[in-house]
């Protein structure tokens, strides 16, 4: 349900092509939420089925034609009594694979443990650096107003605490894990 929500919100300020939202898509709310291509497009088939999008062609001299989307009335309507609606708890489905694959990393010899935390430092900082482009980007945006940026920098820092605390994890794991194997 979040999707066809995030959906309307991107087009209720910018029109888009179903390419162009998942690009919009992947460098803004992607850090925290996912969707296929083939979601996103579907999606857009059943809100224009509903009224809440209208699409236009829109002719490209080298490309095929691309359809681009913008919400309708009836669409910023929904999206603002969804935004109006907070619920009284949210569903977080904390399924997280790398900390599953640690729950079982007694399995592994410690070196590659090690490894692996490494690894999962090192993807951990090239998403800070990502959040650190992105900050810049929306700190440029001009489509944005100074509430706008604020609020989007402050959805990003969330990202940016959380990257920040995995990697102290590791770090923290790694020492241990070090300090465990000297004593024996």
């Amino acid at each position: 349900m979040s999707l066809r929500y995030t959906i309307l919100g991107v087009l209720s300020y910018k029109e888009l092509s179903g390419y162009d939202f998942k690009a919009e898509f992947e460098g803004s709310v992607g850090f925290f939420w996912t969707a296929k291509l083939s979601q996103v497009y579907k999606e857009l088939g059943l809100l224009e089925a509903e009224g809440l999008v209208t699409s236009r062609i829109e002719p490209q001299s080298s490309k095929p034609d691309r359809k681009v989307y913008k919400a309708t009335e009836a669409g910023k309507k929904d999206f603002e009594k969804w935004m109006r609606n907070f619920p009284d708890s949210f569903n977080y489905s904390p399924k997280d694979e790398f900390i599953l694959r640690m729950y079982f990393a007694y399995m592994l010899p410690p070196n590659e443990l090690e490894f692996e935390l490494q690894r999962f430092i090192r993807r951990k900082q090239q998403l800070l650096e990502v959040y650190d482009n992105q900050y810049k980007e929306i700190e440029e945006s001009p489509c944005l107003d100074d509430y706008q940026k604020f609020i989007r920098h402050m959805c990003l820092q969330k990202g940016v605490t959380s990257a920040k605390s995995s990697v102290e994890w590791a770090e923290d794991f790694i020492r241990n894990l070090q300090k465990r194997q000297s004593s024996k």
